[in-house]
């Protein structure tokens, strides 16, 4: 039963870091990514990220879907008051939608809400056309 305990921190752990991975260039194996093979190439866009980062972009674009949290509980709020109100208690139907409205957001904010930045993944593939591959997308 101890064991328990700690399977499912280190469970839920594995599946967020899963689930942050962000997605990597695909390569076209034209001759430059031929005569560099798989090993430096992928060094090679490794180089590229960080080098993206380095210039202050981000992989992922979340900040976007702050402002959603923040809507999303204002929006709650008046609907808890209101339902509140009919039911005769709209301090806890108020209470009760900003706390649902935000923590629903804030969910998919985390789990969710990341997007491939634009400017980021632009700049990787520019990076890496510069050095002779070609990418074909991202996976």
């Amino acid at each position: 039963m101890k064991r328990l305990k700690y399977l499912l921190p280190v469970l839920t752990g594995i599946i967020i870091l899963c689930g942050c991975a962000s997605p990597r260039p695909v390569l076209y194996p034209n001759r430059y990514y031929s005569r560099m093979g798989k090993i430096q190439a992928d060094k090679d866009i490794d180089q590229a990220m960080k080098f993206a980062e380095q210039h202050g972009l981000s992989a992922t674009s979340r900040m976007k879907h702050g402002g959603n949290v923040c809507t999303d509980m204002a929006t709650s709020t008046a609907r808890g008051a209101a339902q509140g109100a009919v039911s005769g208690d709209p301090v806890f139907g108020t209470v009760g939608g900003a706390v649902g409205g935000g923590a629903g957001s804030i969910t998919r904010w985390i789990f969710g809400g990341s997007q491939q930045n634009p400017a980021y993944r632009r700049f990787v593939e520019i990076y890496l056309t510069e050095q002779g591959y070609r990418v074909i997308g991202w996976q």
